[in-house]
């Protein structure tokens, strides 16, 4: 059930309304609501999965929920946009439980301190919250909006498991991808690891905004495999371009 986690904390990105422009201090715009279904394969197992993201005034909430016969792992963040339309993180939660054994995962910035509390494995640690630092699920974000304006440096400090680590995307060019939506012209990343053995790639869709069709990782001899099977827009599609509500 690993494999739940690195799923989708590694890969899901997601829709939004629109492109920024060239000028360096105009706002990012928006982000479009959505609902996805994903099919995952870990070791013949199958495991499905939904992915979510809804919005209340300027506040957002990303969960993601994964589940088969022998467990379900739910991941939740909150956040926000400032006035220049960057992400913000406010909170993050994962509860999983595995054939009977539970466990948990959060954080919380405090903005008005500039710190971080994490809780995991029943430890609390304290971080400085710096800006530009962003969440599990919301680095994906950050990492579609960047493909949809061509930033090169694909990099990102997350906060994850009490610890701000380095997650780093590097492109490796186009191709068409078969899909249970249909053929679709896709860009192909793969996450950059230092020391170690893991490998993640990640085709995603830019007629859907940048949302992952298809993720594969293979890491000691075993493989995992993920695939989009469905995908609306639940708010604002009308803005996108190309995209259609289903």
């Amino acid at each position: 059930m690993i494999v739940l986690r690195a799923l989708f904390a590694l890969a899901l990105g997601t829709p939004l309304l629109a492109l920024a422009t060239d000028e360096p201090d105009t706002p990012r715009l928006g982000i479009a609501p959505y609902e996805a279904q994903y099919k995952a394969s870990y070791s013949g197992f199958p495991i499905k999965a939904e992915h979510r993201l809804t919005r209340t005034g300027n506040s957002y909430e990303i969960q993601i929920k994964a589940r088969n016969f022998l467990g379900k792992i739910t991941e939740e963040e909150l956040f926000h946009m400032d006035e220049q339309g960057a992400i913000v993180p406010d909170s993050y939660r994962n509860d999983r439980s595995v054939m009977g054994s539970t466990r948990k995962e959060s954080m919380a910035v405090d903005h008005a301190s500039g710190s971080i509390l994490a809780h995991r494995k029943g430890r609390e640690s304290q971080l400085d919250f710096e800006p530009g630092q962003l969440g599990p699920l919301s680095h994906q974000l950050e990492l579609a909006r960047d493909l949809r304006d061509g930033v090169e440096e694909l990099n990102y400090a997350v906060i994850i498991r009490g610890s701000i680590r380095d997650y780093r995307y590097e492109r490796r060019g186009e191709e068409d991808l078969e899909t249970p939506m249909g053929t679709l012209r896709v860009l192909r990343l793969e996450r950059i690891r230092d020391n170690s053995d893991r490998e993640t790639e990640l085709w995603l869709a830019p007629e859907f905004n940048y949302q992952p069709v298809l993720l594969r990782q293979k890491e000691d001899g075993s493989s995992y495999e993920l695939t989009l099977q469905s995908f609306r827009f639940t708010g604002e599609s009308a803005a996108v371009p190309g995209a259609e509500q289903q």
